[in-house]
């Protein structure tokens, strides 16, 4: 539970479970993560990965979503609904070898760059 995480300052959560393959959950909770940018490769190879909590998780200025969730091979549904995708720049391989996802519940808001 990282709910109380203070993220402030951050600007790159990439990797940061990386390879964590007995992560079963996330709370990821009201991150004051206003200043964040890059998400590359965040839960990349989490194998047991069940579930991920992302109700207060921002994004208004990430611009990169490479292979964020790629492998993460548990996970059956994933609800990204209140995420902020108008600066993205990439999102190559997002949900790559995500084999047992079946549903991805995602608001779009697109900008003319």
């Amino acid at each position: 539970d990282l709910s109380n995480f203070d993220t402030a300052q951050t600007t790159d959560m990439s990797r940061m479970f990386y390879g964590c393959e007995n992560l079963r959950y996330v709370k990821l909770g009201s991150f004051t993560n206003r200043k964040l940018v890059n998400v590359d490769n965040m839960f990349y190879g989490c194998t047991n990965l069940e579930t991920i909590d992302f109700s207060g998780f921002k994004t208004d200025n990430v611009n990169r979503f490479n292979s964020m969730f790629e492998n993460c091979t548990k996970i059956s549904s994933i609800d990204l609904s209140n995420f902020d995708t108008s600066n993205v720049h990439t999102m190559n391989s997002m949900f790559s070898g995500c084999k047992n996802l079946t549903s991805i519940k995602m608001f779009f808001k697109l900008c003319a760059h």
